[in-house]
């Protein structure tokens, strides 16, 4: 591929009526192929985005581990998955079902807390590809005081989302939510980012809730607020949160899920950008665009060959 100063090096040979158009349908050009071929960049401490890990079943890779009790049917194990984009994620099949969880370690821990902080957050990227509404995800944040194998009796924050709704989970509650469909948010099969926080001001007492949600396919520029200050459960914590240590994950029916985070306030929570991969008809508007740009670009050069043929007699 030509580099940008043969760009220009051929572009001030071309004179005549032709050399203003030939210079911008090439900047265009470039432009398309830069779009088109830009790659995905971006690494943040505190996230956690499945990059470093094998195309197979999740369970067993860093420390990832099959919820105690679970599964009670005949599922396939959550694997990783390479997206269109060339990023890693998380994802079952179309009809199974499987619960994770990873507790911190030396490979990778997200931020502790002192038991001093005033909020706690999560954070994800998640992708829900059904038409028929269910339980497409649940994401928790806690520790399992008891050593059960399981958040499921244990003291934690995080979303779901089920049968059509965005909600929160604080304690061991489904809490308030938000409709996909009823705050407009979007189609099944668009990437959202979801973000989950609680209000830990006076003595350790989840206290308010608010949930968020961005469409990322849509390109939203700002998040759509769900739950803005609902009471969850005013009570004090039995486990302290600064001993949480443990993400826990419920995938569904070909959900997907990417770019964990957890933070001690909202405002730690790092703005990842989203890649949106072109879908096959884009691709192929992509390469008739360059077509046409080829054949106007051979043009050009025949015009400025026979200017220069013109000028010389």
């Amino acid at each position: 591929m030509p580099s940008l100063a043969d760009f220009v090096k051929v572009s001030s040979l071309i004179t005549g009526p032709h050399a203003y158009i030939m210079r911008k349908l090439r900047v265009l050009e470039y432009t398309i192929l830069s779009l088109a071929l830009a790659p995905s960049c971006f690494c943040a401490a505190n996230v956690y985005n499945f990059e470093n890990l094998s195309l197979a079943n999740l369970p067993g890779q860093d420390a990832w581990s099959t919820t105690a009790g679970f599964p009670s049917q005949d599922y396939s194990p959550a694997f990783i998955y390479e997206q269109p984009s060339g990023e890693q994620g998380i994802t079952v099949g179309s009809e199974d079902f499987w619960s994770l969880m990873r507790v911190n370690n030396s490979s990778f821990s997200f931020p502790s807390w002192s038991g001093n902080e005033t909020s706690a957050a999560v954070q994800f990227d998640f992708r829900w590809n059904r038409a028929d509404d269910g339980n497409g995800f649940t994401v928790v944040y806690g520790h399992d005081a008891n050593g059960s194998g399981s958040l499921g009796n244990g003291e934690r924050f995080g979303a779901r989302y089920q049968n059509g709704n965005f909600r929160l989970e604080a304690f061991n509650t489904s809490g308030p939510g938000g409709s996909r469909t009823g705050a407009d948010l979007g189609d099944v099969g668009d990437w959202f980012r979801v973000r989950a926080y609680v209000d830990l001001s006076g003595t350790s007492i989840f206290k308010d809730v608010f949930l968020e949600v961005k469409n990322l396919s849509r390109g939203d520029a700002v998040f759509t607020s769900l739950v803005d200050g609902g009471v969850a459960d005013e009570r004090d914590l039995t486990t302290p949160i600064s001993t949480f240590d443990t993400i826990s994950i419920n995938l569904n029916k070909g959900s997907e899920l990417d770019n964990l985070v957890i933070a001690n306030d909202v405002s730690d929570l790092p703005e990842i950008p989203f890649t949106q991969v072109p879908e096959p008809a884009c691709f192929a508007l992509i390469a008739g665009m360059l077509g046409a740009l080829s054949v106007l670009r051979r043009r050009g050069r025949e015009s400025a060959i026979l200017n220069k043929y013109i000028q010389s007699k």
